[in-house]
């Protein structure tokens, strides 16, 4: 709406913008700074913030357009320093406080801070560990459960929602699922949160944090996994880890930079055994979803 009433501005079609306040305009004083000073005047269009005072036709009120934004934007800044307070509160009391519970949780109808097992989903995260103690690749893992037709973790909150699952791959499982279950301590009981974070309160851009600064609570609700069977898929993890080093101590190469062009997953290197003349080994690639022909 607000492209449209630009786009219509520039086209001659309005010359007057009526706001309640300027905070309605915008929070960041640059910005905002840049429409009533430039913007607005270089397209013969009047501005007005009826709550302020302010109305662009008259120039003496430049110095006071100027402050309030000011104070808008530094209204913007405290009240993300206060969420962003409140938010670690609750981290560090190990209170849950993403939007979704993962999946073979619910959130307690007492408490949607607290996590309860969920009797439809725990079973389907007890047999993707079970599956991976047995040696089950990601891969593998993710086509077990495609092929049982088990829905995804977003194919479950649709269905329960009486929505069709409208996410991308939605209706599939991936390797990267997988992996990211058999690596999240919610299923020993822990809470792990601040694991990610906005660039700022002006650039709502979200990025990974380091793991310094992740906040992890111990013990916080009841646990799907047992401790016996998290390590040992940990130590899985670290074999496999280290079988994917070459004999020579390298990463084999491009590992971790192509991905298949159809659906985004990470291609895999295999070798087939046998070696060309000159001694070197025949290196094929898929995609490690295992659906794709890629």
């Amino acid at each position: 709406m607000f492209n449209q009433m630009i786009a219509d501005a520039r086209a001659g079609k309005i010359n007057l913008i009526l706001c309640k306040d300027l905070s309605r305009l915008g929070r960041d004083y640059i910005e905002t700074g840049r429409f009533t000073d430039i913007v607005f005047p270089s397209m013969g269009c009047r501005f007005i913030a009826l709550n302020d005072g302010v109305d662009t036709i008259h120039k003496n009120n430049e110095m006071l357009v100027i402050l309030k934004n000011v104070m808008n934007d530094l209204y913007a800044r405290d009240t993300s320093s206060k969420i962003k307070a409140v938010k670690r509160s609750s981290f560090q009391a190990g209170k849950y406080v993403g939007c979704y519970a993962p999946i073979g949780y619910l959130k307690s109808p007492e408490d949607k801070h607290i996590l309860i097992p969920d009797p439809e989903t725990a079973p389907i995260v007890k047999c993707i560990f079970d599956l991976r103690c047995q040696g089950y690749s990601y891969r593998k893992i993710a086509t077990t459960l495609n092929t049982k037709q088990v829905p995804t973790p977003s194919g479950f909150y649709y269905l329960r929602q009486g929505k069709p699952n409208i996410r991308k791959e939605g209706g599939y499982w991936q390797a990267q699922t997988v992996k990211a279950i058999l690596q999240n301590e919610v299923y020993i009981g822990h809470m792990v949160q601040n694991k990610t974070g906005m660039v700022s309160y002006k650039v709502h851009k979200q990025v990974d944090k380091p793991e310094s600064e992740w906040i992890r609570v111990e013990g916080t609700h009841e646990l799907l996994i047992s401790m016996e069977v998290w390590e040992l898929v940990r130590t899985i993890e670290r074999q496999n880890t280290r079988s994917r080093t070459q004999a020579n101590g390298e990463t084999a190469l491009f590992a971790g930079l192509l991905r298949c062009m159809d659906c985004g997953s990470l291609m895999r290197s295999y070798h087939d055994g046998r070696r060309r003349k000159d001694g070197s080994k025949s290196t094929y690639r898929s995609c490690a979803c295992g659906r794709c022909a890629t």
